[in-house]
């Protein structure tokens, strides 16, 4: 029952901070390398301890850096404008959206229009075979003002030949 007890007791405690965890990990690790330098010849000894001063130093300059208060940094003011900028800046600032907008519609309306002549070159081609299939007319006038008429002699798709 006393270990359920110190278990739910351990549970309840919060958890060390991160930094308390590293400390004792340091002093466990000193203690086990202090122990194992009564063992090694003075020479080497001597300078294990020149380099354990040396990383004590290191660390307290690196500690005392990340504690010192940030500083700002002070910018140059190469890209920063003091004033606002002129109005033909701010307007010549549009001109490249301006000239997009341009060139899409202008875009648009020409395929606006190919579609449109495509569409009336189909119209015409299938009325002028319209009746020209079925004998109807002999003589028709077409889009350009042409005049066609029905040549029996030939084949269907070559019936229509242009009358000067």
């Amino acid at each position: 029952m006393s270990g359920l007890l110190r278990t739910l007791l351990a549970a309840s405690e919060p958890a060390p901070h991160p930094e308390a965890l590293q400390a004792r990990l340091a002093y466990r690790v000193a203690s086990r390398l202090t122990e194992r330098t009564e063992a090694l010849p003075h020479d080497i000894a001597e300078r294990l301890r020149v380099a354990r001063l040396r990383a004590v130093d290191r660390a307290r300059e690196l500690r005392k850096l990340s504690l010192a208060p940030a500083q700002p940094v002070q910018m140059g003011s190469v890209l920063a404008m003091s004033n606002p900028p002129p109005w033909w800046l701010r307007t010549a600032s549009f001109a490249p959206l301006a000239l997009l907008l341009v060139g899409l519609l202008f875009i648009q309306r020409s395929y606006v229009d190919q579609q449109v002549r495509a569409a009336a070159e189909i119209d015409a081609a299938r009325r002028i075979r319209r009746h020209t299939t079925r004998g109807v007319v002999s003589t028709r006038t077409a889009n350009r003002g042409r005049k066609y008429s029905v040549d029996s002699s030939s084949p269907p798709t070559s019936r229509l030949s242009v009358i000067k």
